[in-house]
């Protein structure tokens, strides 16, 4: 009768029945935002689609009821997910989680533990963009137009041509960076909420900082992830200008004489839009002047040319 009992018990997890609920007793949450908090403990706010929003009231709603969220301090990820449990009396379902957001004020160390305790929970998406913040109260962007409980920074992200480079890091993609000696993780970052066009570097030793614009293009570049950059050249001829641009680059690593040496060949190709009148265009290949960067009106996006 034992044998019996623990065949029919292990028939019934292997079945995958033993974590399923009723939908009144669950909640899918689709966005988690982590900040700091006193005594070496971490604020996490987990966003829900407000349950309410049904077909029959897409036209009664507005923006800011797309979603609903719960906040609780706990000292690690799990702790987190049981005090939010308990608060709403629901289980929380973390395989449709989408976004991770990450405030500025996290440190490397706080970064990697979440990271970490995440990528350990099999069934939770490894796929879901993480990102860093300035400090907000309203982390999540959320637009009127938008009735049905969309992640705003999931469909930004899953747009691969919408923006001159991809900056997406994946959480499986972050954790690998935070478990392969000498690479420092980055993670997309902007002041502007709606746009996050600039680089978080979280150092392995050190504080983490933002990149400036400038250098995060250089670093899409170098990363081969341009897709449709556009270039504004200034010559004594006169002006240039190319669009979809996409710059491929090779690199090569090598230690000579016990020096690391690092030789990069980059390759830029993109489409001639704009050229002096009295330069004549052939289809052959022409050639570009070179890269002034003095000659460039400051916030201009440049690529080296010739």
């Amino acid at each position: 009768m034992g044998m019996a009992a623990a065949v029919a018990t292990l028939a019934g997890l292997l079945a995958g029945c033993w974590d399923q609920y009723p939908l009144a007793q669950r909640a899918s949450a689709l966005v988690l935002y982590v900040s700091s908090a006193p005594k070496n403990q971490m604020s996490w706010t987990f966003y829900f689609p407000n349950p309410t929003v049904t077909t029959g009231s897409l036209a009664n709603i507005s923006g800011s009821q797309q979603f609903f969220k719960l906040t609780t301090t706990a000292s690690s990820l799990l702790q987190a997910e049981d005090d939010i449990e308990t608060k709403m009396a629901r289980r929380m379902y973390m395989g449709q989680l989408e976004t991770i957001i990450f405030s500025s004020r996290v440190s490397t160390d706080q970064m990697a533990a979440v990271i970490e305790g995440y990528n350990r929970v099999g069934n939770w998406p490894k796929d879901a963009y993480v990102l860093a913040e300035k400090p907000n109260p309203q982390p999540l962007p959320i637009l009127p137009e938008q009735p049905v409980p969309d992640v705003y920074f999931a469909s930004y992200f899953r747009c691969k041509s919408c923006n001159p480079a991809d900056l997406s890091q994946p959480a499986w993609r972050v954790w690998d960076d935070l478990e392969t000696p000498g690479v420092s993780p980055v993670l997309p970052y902007g002041t502007n909420p709606l746009n996050p066009n600039r680089l978080m570097v979280y150092r392995q030793f050190g504080r983490a900082y933002a990149m400036s614009r400038r250098q995060t293009l250089g670093w899409s570049q170098l990363m081969n992830r341009t897709s449709r950059l556009t270039i504004s050249l200034k010559s004594p001829q006169g002006d240039y200008a190319a669009h979809n641009v996409k710059v491929r680059t090779k690199e090569r690593i090598q230690m000579i004489h016990g020096r690391l040496q690092v030789a990069v060949r980059v390759r830029v190709v993109g489409n001639l839009a704009e050229w002096p009148e009295s330069v004549d265009v052939t289809p052959a290949t022409e050639a570009l002047p070179s890269y002034d960067p003095r000659a460039c009106p400051a916030g201009t996006p440049v690529t080296p040319v010739g």
